[in-house]
């Protein structure tokens, strides 16, 4: 096991990472793609490096060279090469940004050239966190002989649901990040994204469709519950797991911590956490990174001293956090690390009468009315936010909306566990020919708070998701059923809590406000010369009878099968950091510059 002798050394580091005492050695070219646009290249070297023999840490990012392109300067010290380019049409580059569409092929271009400087040994690892690392899933798409390992940081491997869960424009990730990012390029951008709402061919590249194949190398993911980019990590994780080349498949790891990109969050978490996480992320990628090294290369001793604890913690392919309520003896609020998702069984929570959530059989006839005027949207409080507030955050003040339906268990004797995939089924009708349905599962405090855990949403337009690239009109007054994701957790409710669904039809700004008719997008969002059309107030039923059960499905799981893998506690992993360079690191990664692009 690790000692704190080691925290000496770590914060010569941060000095060396700083600048202020071993600024690394940088070369800068303007380097040319096979379509002749140029990007701006850094290369970085130690300074006493021999620039012989050495694997590349390749960083390709649209926020510059001093934020997340900066995670490559760190292997510099471990005498490795860092590679950081200006993702075309961002920074130094020239060209458009390509909405990642490029990426493959421009990672390939760099790679190659990589692979041809007298310095190289032709390998090449990547580190990508946010739009970085949807870059990093994005060379899936193709073969990359050159490409040896990734460390991907909260990024997603899914396009159209990242941006559009249940068809629902992300109006405060994608309007905020583009405002925020590229505003130069904003109006290309939005009608790029906006005209193509639903899915289709246009999203196949950025879903990687059919791509996993060419996955031939391992990986270390970081992921988050409260990540905006949670549901689509996680998928792009199980398919390198189970769907990369056969030779990798089961030969890669992810550490799922409670927040991802919602750090505003961590005060919600301090049990097992520093500051919200842990940096055991990091170590598995410091081992993998010297793992896939030329072999004839020697690994830096202390990279070695780093990495020689990790066998010793039994960390395996799945390590995630267990959360709960902040109360001091509240249940969760741990770490456990297993082989695979541990297996759950799916419990149906009905709705009854008088706000009733059970899993007793549904009433012959019932059904729950509410009105929704586009003109007041209920305001958006929590969840998986970027440039709004995040995390588990309080709904109560929201519960006493005449348009929120609220549904709720009895207070649990036993405690509840569940991890796995969240969804809500409900049967609706509107008088509107379109419109918003959505769903929030929050955790009921004995004091009356309601704290969020996920919310999902429905675009009715796009009720059939992928299976239907044209919107479908409702017919007022129709019945339909629709199933909304409510994407992923691990919570354990405590005994004394009660479970509590809330369903509405706005949730802004973290949604687009649907104005209750068929405008397109770009129409509703005033990206055309077309004017919107004029909102449509909707009537809106839910409908939970014999017939028309809606419902709450929950993954239930043992306790047992989420044990508390104590010896990752975060406090002792990253106590070989020292508390210095841990909240380096976390600046680091988690910065979000202005751009000028």
């Amino acid at each position: 096991m690790w000692n704190l002798s080691f925290l000496l050394p770590c914060v010569l580091i941060l000095s060396c990472l700083s600048f202020a005492n071993c600024r690394p050695d940088t070369d800068s070219t303007m380097l040319p793609m096979r379509d002749g646009t140029e990007l701006m290249t850094r290369v970085d070297f130690n300074l006493l490096s021999s620039r012989k023999n050495l694997t590349a840490v390749m960083e390709r990012s649209p926020y510059g060279p001093w934020f997340s392109e900066m995670i490559p300067v760190l292997f510099t010290l471990f005498n490795y090469a860092s590679v950081r380019q200006d993702m075309r049409g961002t920074g130094a580059s020239q060209g458009l940004f390509s909405i990642w569409d490029s990426d493959d092929d421009d990672g390939f271009d760099t790679m190659k050239w990589i692979e041809q400087q007298p310095w190289s040994d032709g390998r090449v690892l990547t580190a990508g966190v946010s739009a970085d690392g949807i870059a990093s899933f994005a060379l899936a798409r193709s073969q990359q002989p050159n490409l040896v390992g990734q460390f991907i940081i909260w990024a997603s491997a899914e396009g159209w649901s990242t941006m559009f869960p249940g068809g629902a424009w992300t109006y405060n990730l994608g309007s905020g990040w583009i405002k925020a990012t590229l505003p130069k390029q904003s109006d290309y951008l939005f009608h790029s994204l906006l005209a193509n709402e639903g899915p289709g061919p246009w999203w196949n590249r950025l879903n990687l469709t059919n791509s996993w194949g060419n996955v031939n190398y391992p990986s270390v993911h970081w992921a988050g519950w409260y990540d905006i980019f949670a549901n689509g990590h996680l998928i792009g994780f199980d398919r390198y797991q189970d769907s990369s080349n056969p030779a990798y498949r089961g030969k890669h790891k992810i550490v799922v911590d409670p927040l991802g990109h919602c750090q505003s969050a961590a005060s919600f978490f301090k049990k097992n956490t520093v500051f919200g996480r842990s940096l055991l992320p990091v170590l598995l990628a410091i081992k993998m990174y010297a793992d896939q090294r030329n072999p004839s290369t020697k690994v830096d001793d202390r990279v070695k001293y780093l990495i020689s604890g990790l066998d010793s913690l039994n960390v395996e392919a799945i390590t995630f956090y267990v959360m709960g309520s902040t109360e001091l003896n509240a249940l969760g609020g741990y770490w456990s690390t297993l082989p695979q998702w541990p297996a759950y069984t799916v419990t149906e929570y009905f709705l009854h009468p008088s706000g009733i959530l059970s899993i007793a059989a549904p009433s012959p006839v019932a059904s729950s009315h509410y009105i929704y005027d586009p003109q007041a949207p209920v305001p958006t409080q929590g969840g998986n936010n970027l440039f709004t507030s995040c995390g588990p955050v309080d709904q109560s003040n929201l519960e006493s909306r005449s348009d929120v339906l609220v549904f709720t268990t009895n207070v649990l004797s036993e405690p509840l566990a569940i991890t796995g995939h969240l969804a809500v089924r409900l049967f609706v009708s509107s008088n509107a020919t379109d419109t918003d349905f959505m769903a929030k599962l929050t955790d009921v405090y004995p004091d009356g708070r309601s704290m969020l855990i996920q919310d999902g949403a429905i675009r009715m337009r796009w009720r059939d998701g992928i299976y239907n690239s044209e919107p479908q009109a409702m017919e007022p007054n129709k019945i339909y059923e629709a199933e909304l994701s409510l994407w992923n957790t691990s919570y354990i409710f405590t005994p004394g809590h009660r479970l509590r669904l809330t369903l509405q039809s706005s949730n802004f700004p973290r949604f687009s406000i649907n104005r209750n008719n068929m405008d397109p997008l770009l129409v509703a969002e005033n990206r055309t010369a077309v004017a919107p059309s004029a909102p449509v107030v909707a009537s809106q039923v839910i409908y939970h009878d014999a017939d028309h059960p809606s419902r709450l499905l929950l993954p239930v799981v043992s306790l047992s099968s989420i044990p508390e893998a104590t010896q990752l506690t975060a406090t002792k992993i990253d106590s070989i950091f020292g508390e210095e360079l841990a909240q380096y690191i976390w600046r680091t990664i988690s910065s979000r510059p202005s751009s000028h692009n």
